[in-house]
């Protein structure tokens, strides 16, 4: 269980492989072509808290859930904004 951030969006969906990809990958959802997948999609900001205005830059985030027939998977990332990085 992770905290849930205090302004974002979300989708449900499927995900579906075009190929078959079972001699590189052990994944039953990538093992099939035409394979549907439930999934569901998180966009949110990390460090904005509910007062906050939009327009502020700071840490944005995103979450993607696939429900697989072996189980849950869930992959993150956090998203640093350096504006004059490089």
């Amino acid at each position: 269980m992770y905290v849930v951030h205090a302004r974002g969006a979300a989708a449900h969906g499927y995900f579906e492989s075009y190929g078959d990809w079972s001699n590189i990958t052990a994944a039953s959802f990538l093992g099939k072509a035409g394979k549907q997948t439930p999934v569901f999609l998180r966009f949110s900001t990390v460090a904005g808290s509910r007062g906050s205005a939009d327009s502020v830059r700071d840490v944005r985030g995103f979450a993607c859930r696939f429900y697989t027939d072996a189980g849950n998977l869930g992959m993150y990332n956090i998203l640093f904004d350096y504006p004059n990085a490089f």
